[in-house]
């Protein structure tokens, strides 16, 4: 056996798995995409595109396509703010202790579900600390109810998901900070460069790789979430719900298979975009 023909043998129990685990799924709903299949039909129907057309026609698909670009976008820009700010201070300062609360910053990172339900309760409108502490603080008059509000319900959601995933982006920023020589900075303090022009012309252009791919990971992990379900489980009139909990609905809540397909493979293809801008991020980052 040849040497080529021995490592694939290695890889061959991966690939297996994959396939059955991720390949098979994936052909098998993008094929169903193109039948009419609910409870009630026990014999798919093929129907073309016609699920597509379907759903694009459908204004709650829209309005949930629409949730997922501002329940992503609005994540991202938080949670990458917050990010680069912590990680540049974590990164000045030389204090001792330093270290170990940089391994505090990332509790909240370890809690998911729990986390979540702790926040339904504190955001509650009647009881909840978080509206007593702007109160307190004198930001808000009146208890707001952040998870009950239509306008606002989205926006509610998308406090504690930051709160979960900033020590994420912390960290990540924080390690390709550490990578930068200090060489370049001794060098521009000789030539009497501020700060400001140290983090254009040296910080960020340093960072840039990590930045990339810190965010297009990030965007796909939260395109995909079920945080804003786990706060509004009813979705509020759809005003709370995104892509992953429309299509949750659609295959255990309304049984129809064939939008539901439709509907998987739409936001499939939306991640394979992000997924090949996040491939080509890791060759910008190693030229």
């Amino acid at each position: 056996m040849g040497k080529a023909h021995s490592k694939f043998f290695f890889f061959l129990p991966l690939f297996s798995v994959l396939i059955v685990m991720v390949g098979y799924p994936l052909a098998y709903t993008m094929y169903m995409s193109f039948f009419k299949k609910t409870a009630a039909i026990t014999i798919p129907e093929l129907v073309g595109i016609n699920n597509y057309i379907l759903l694009l026609q459908d204004n709650v698909f829209l309005k949930v396509v629409f949730n997922t670009f501002v329940w992503t976008i609005t994540n991202v820009v938080a949670t990458l703010g917050i990010g680069l700010i912590l990680s540049l201070i974590l990164s000045d300062i030389r204090l001792k202790g330093i270290r170990l609360f940089r391994m505090i910053i990332i509790i909240p990172w370890s809690f998911s579900v729990p986390g979540m339900m702790a926040w339904v309760w504190l955001m509650s409108s009647d009881y909840g600390y978080f509206n007593e502490l702007l109160k307190n603080l004198g930001l808000i008059g009146n208890y707001i109810a952040w998870l009950s509000e239509p306008k606002i319900v989205l926006f509610s959601c998308v406090i504690p998901n930051v709160w979960h995933m900033f020590p994420y982006m912390t960290v990540m920023l924080l390690a390709g900070l550490q990578s930068i020589p200090i060489e370049l900075y001794d060098a521009a303090a000789v030539d009497g460069v501020n700060k400001v022009q140290k983090f254009v012309y040296i910080t960020l252009p340093q960072l840039a790789p990590t930045l990339l791919v810190a965010t297009t990971l990030y965007m796909i992990w939260t395109m995909n979430s079920f945080v804003p379900y786990v706060l509004v489980p009813g979705g509020l009139a759809n005003n709370a719900v995104t892509l992953p909990i429309y299509i949750y609905h659609l295959f255990f809540t309304k049984f129809d298979f064939g939008s539901g397909s439709a509907a998987a493979t739409f936001l499939f293809l939306l991640n394979l975009i992000l997924t090949i801008l996040y491939i080509r991020s890791f060759k910008v980052e190693w030229k």
